[in-house]
């Protein structure tokens, strides 16, 4: 059995068909890169892994982690995952991150949301350090338009990282 299980899986947003009976099987210690042209569907399917489709999308297959079926799962199911069995890194960091907040605070709040640990400032620095920020320091404290498109991808991964999830999902 593999860890991920993506059998048969259909969306559509109305009469549009965004994914066409996608499978495929990733185990524990693997990786797999799907790959396609721009609106073949590899986003809309990570989304539906994580649990994050529009209540627009129908979704037909099955989805499952670890022999735990995702769909049909309640979105409070669903939250009790995210974070640590998996966590996603969405492709444009600058809509991801809130432009409000400190880069720091936010994946403090990662943390202590799902992890039930509190996101100290030497554990946020940390999971900066780890993802290769020279100045983890200066980075928490910033937000997000106050640094490189580098340094808020990097931020993104230092949060989807920062609980030790089992699968991460890139899009």
């Amino acid at each position: 059995m593999s860890f991920l299980e993506v059998d048969d899986l259909t969306i559509r947003f109305g009469d549009t068909l965004a994914v066409d009976r996608v499978s495929f099987a990733v185990g524990a210690t693997e990786r797999l890169g799907i790959i396609g042209a721009s609106g073949s569907g590899k986003s809309v399917t990570s989304l539906a892994i994580a649990g994050l489709l529009s209540e627009t999308a129908t979704l037909t297959g099955s989805i499952t982690l670890d022999g735990q079926e995702l769909v049909g799962l309640r979105e409070s199911e669903y939250r009790r995952l995210r974070g640590n069995r998996f966590s996603m890194i969405f492709q444009e960091p600058m809509t991801a991150l809130d432009p409000t907040m400190r880069v720091g605070r936010q994946i403090a709040e990662v943390i202590a949301l799902h992890a039930q640990r509190s996101g100290k400032r030497h554990t946020v620095e940390a999971e900066l350090e780890r993802v290769g920020i020279v100045d983890p320091a200066r980075v928490a404290d910033s937000y997000p338009h106050q640094l490189s498109g580098g340094q808020r991808q990097r931020a993104l991964i230092a949060m989807a990282l920062a609980n030790h999830p089992d699968l991460v999902l890139c899009d």
